[in-house]
């Protein structure tokens, strides 16, 4: 059985094996549990504050070809414009740390960087406060279309 510990600083019960089993991750909370402002102060400071804290988060951000500044602004664009949803938990690996996670999704218009093409695209994040209060934790990063 696998012992596993909450790092977020939200503190309710720490998931089962059977609360994380399949898709199955939602936290019975079913609101919101960070505060947009909370998550924005972590956001506008800085590179410092972000941890790319999966690894799927890391390699989703590297395809992108992303710095840190354009993972905050998408962050922040989520706060501010995105569409929230159920709170999942997420974990870092299969035995490891899992965190509380406030869920978005939010439409944003680039520029291919190879063809200069204009696209709507729509991106799904999971992010969390660190327990200590002084972390970003973001634990997805992808398109929806992953």
């Amino acid at each position: 059985m696998v012992n596993r510990t909450n790092v977020s600083s939200w503190q309710g019960p720490v998931p089962t094996e059977a609360d994380l089993a399949g898709q199955a991750r939602g936290i019975k909370e079913r609101k919101r549990l960070y505060d947009d402002a909370d998550l924005l102060a972590l956001a506008n400071g800085g590179e410092a504050n972000l941890r790319l804290w999966t690894s799927d988060a890391q390699r989703d951000v590297a395809a992108r070809t992303w710095d840190a500044e354009e993972v905050l602004e998408l962050v922040r664009h989520a706060i501010k414009s995105g569409t929230s949803h159920w709170p999942e938990w997420c974990v870092q690996s299969p035995d490891g740390p899992a965190a509380a996670c406030d869920v978005f999704t939010v439409f944003r218009t680039e520029i291919g960087r190879a063809d200069g093409v204009k696209r709507l695209m729509q991106y799904y994040l999971k992010l969390a406060i660190s327990r200590s209060g002084k972390l970003l934790l973001i634990a997805s990063c992808h398109t929806t279309e992953k």
